[in-house]
């Protein structure tokens, strides 16, 4: 007697699925779960037409789970991993398809079956060992809700590495959405639409704020990436360097008026005192933030008025006020208006009210610390980072007593160093993020996202 079943909802192929009948032998009790699947009518993209009837006797199928939303994690939430099956001549694979959406490659938009070969059937055995089926393909090879048409559903919390989305679980605001700032434009961002444009003699001397990452002639990627074609294994293979910069700016929109518009200059992302997270380029691109580091490295610049002399804190006292009840908040200029801060009505406060003194590359500095909210959506970007990397340790660089170095390294501490870093590590006249930026809690707080 044959049973037959459609199994789940799926949205390429309907499956019948036959139950046969079998001899209760002891060895074939072992096997477990053992069905001969008939996998009728599948579409295949790109052809148009309709498979051949392809019978697999005794498919095993595993059931995968599905990923969380957590930093690091790749968008796709039904990801399907290409799995190679073999029986008896038959050779099948599972595969995804892509799709572009904003600039994005969503691997697993989709996915098709692709076989060669021809089946052959023992007279007293069937070989079993196809794992050719994760359960993400019985119950949709695609995104839940998706129709041709439609347009993915993102969850606003994602980065862009090498054009395929990560999670993060901050807010993100990508360089193509309504509000981001842009670094692959060739004109100037603020200004009249039509006069801002490069041609026009608007802004720096340069079309391009950003270029490509170099590898030097010894590399063996050299041939293979072309300069720009990086794939993200490749791009794994050197990004190892996380870089934190404060913007002496005060504000992300400001941060990237001076960066874009008037400096020619960039950064992969920039963190506004609300904590919204804006990524201005594809992490395969060499942003020019921090001179020798760059190719190795991406870098965020932190909306803060900076790090002064104790004789010289008349910005700080233009930007930093008591709040009434004892604390301390920012005010943002009046000239300034409401800054661009994303959050409607936001007021920042330091993470700790009163300025913080400390020494930065032998030189006393006064500044007041990073608000709160900036604090939590770094320290999930550096797990999400720390994580699609792998060579990139979630750590900073350490002196002999365990502390956070606290002035710009030696070429061969810099050369064998993979972490997070600050820019005065990397250059002897920097001095940010600054002496109030709290490298412990930071860190410890993206480990923790990372060990979720």
């Amino acid at each position: 007697m044959v049973a037959t079943a459609t199994v789940g909802n799926h949205p390429c192929a309907s499956l019948n699925v036959r139950q046969e009948a079998r001899s209760s032998s002891a060895s074939f009790r072992t096997q477990q779960k053992l069905l001969s699947l008939v996998i009728r009518t599948i579409a295949i993209p790109g052809v148009g037409g309709w498979s051949q009837l392809i019978s697999l006797q005794y498919l095993a199928v595993e059931k995968a789970n599905d990923p969380c939303s957590v930093p690091g994690t790749e968008v796709p939430h039904n990801a399907v991993t290409p799995t190679w099956g073999k029986m008896r001549g038959l050779e099948a694979q599972l595969i995804p398809r892509s799709s572009t959406v904003a600039g994005s490659v969503r691997p697993d938009v989709g996915c098709s079956w692709r076989y060669h070969g021809r089946m052959t059937r023992s007279s007293s055995t069937f070989l079993l060992g196809c794992l050719l089926l994760a359960a993400s393909a019985l119950v949709g090879c695609a995104p839940r809700g998706s129709v041709l048409g439609e347009p993915v559903e993102r969850l606003g919390d994602e980065i862009v590495v090498c054009g395929q989305l990560f999670h993060t679980g901050a807010q993100v605001v990508l360089w193509g959405d309504p509000g981001g700032y842009d670094a692959y434009r060739t004109g100037a961002h603020f200004g009249p639409y039509g006069e801002m444009s490069w041609e026009a003699g608007k802004g720096p001397k340069s079309s391009r704020r950003y270029g490509s990452r170099e590898l030097g002639p010894e590399s063996s990627l050299v041939e293979e990436v072309g300069g720009e074609d990086w794939s993200l294994g490749q791009l794994q293979t050197i990004v190892d360097q996380f870089v934190v910069h404060y913007d002496a700016c005060g504000t992300s929109r400001m941060c990237f008026r001076v960066l874009h518009d008037e400096r020619g200059l960039s950064a992969h992302f920039l963190l506004d005192v609300d904590g919204t997270i804006y990524q201005t380029l594809d992490l395969k691109e060499r942003a020019w933030h921090a001179t020798i580091a760059n190719d190795r490295s991406v870098g965020i610049e932190i909306a803060n008025i900076g790090a002064y002399t104790p004789t010289n804190t008349g910005r700080l006292r233009q930007w930093y006020a008591p709040d009434g009840s004892g604390g301390t908040r920012l005010t943002i200029p009046a000239a300034r208006g409401d800054g661009g801060v994303r959050t409607v009505g936001f007021i920042g406060k330091p993470a700790r009210p009163e300025p913080i003194t400390g020494v930065i590359q032998g030189t006393k500095l006064v500044q007041y610390d990073l608000t709160p909210e900036q604090y939590e959506s770094l320290s999930k970007l550096t797990a999400a980072l720390c994580s699609i990397f792998p060579k990139m340790h979630c750590d900073a660089p350490r002196a002999a007593d365990g502390s956070v170095v606290d002035h710009c390294l030696t070429p061969e501490e810099f050369a064998n160093f993979a972490g997070v870093l600050g820019h005065y590590h990397v250059q002897p006249n920097k001095v940010d993020p600054g002496p109030a930026f709290q490298w412990e809690m930071m860190l410890e707080e993206a480990r923790r996202h990372l060990r979720r």
